[in-house]
Order: C-alpha cells, then structure tokens, then sequence
C-alpha cells in the first residue's frame, strides 16, 4: 500500500493486490466529524480484467477484505484515541 494523498476530509491510498488475482485498487477513506468523534468510511474502486469481474460475481469482495478493512479501521481507531 502506497499513501497517494491526504486532507483534513480524506486519505487516498493505492493497493496491490496478489491473491487471487493481481490487481491495482485505489482505496479512499473519507473522514467525516460526528460530534465529539469521527465517522471513517472507506472505498474501493479500480479496473478489473475479465478474470477479476467473473471472480467478483461468484465472491464477495466485501467477505474477502472486509475483515482486513475492519481490523485497519480499529487499529486507526486506537492510534488516534491513544495519548
């Protein structure tokens, strides 16, 4: 993962991809204030081969990284909450 970009609202990322297929996303988290705290939400777009797009009907891109985005999100969590 590469840092492409970042402001006060949003952090862009490039993504290589190995399994199952190589592949090249681009990640966006978009940071939003909520009150006291921050609301994160993430996007991922990028091109996919013909390979890819067969892949993604038969599986959920969500069910195969979606933990991984989960595991980030809380890890971010805890490093801007820490003192």
């Amino acid at each position: 993962m590469e840092v492409t970009g970042s402001a006060a609202d949003r952090i862009d990322i490039e993504m290589a991809l190995l399994k199952p297929f190589r592949n090249t996303q681009q990640v966006e988290f978009v940071l939003t204030p909520v009150g006291a705290g921050t609301d994160v939400n993430w996007r991922m777009s990028g091109h996919h081969e013909v390979m890819m797009r067969l892949f993604s009907k038969v599986m959920s891109m969500d069910k195969l990284i979606g933990k991984d985005f989960e595991k980030g999100l809380a890890r971010l969590k805890d490093a801007a909450e820490s003192p």
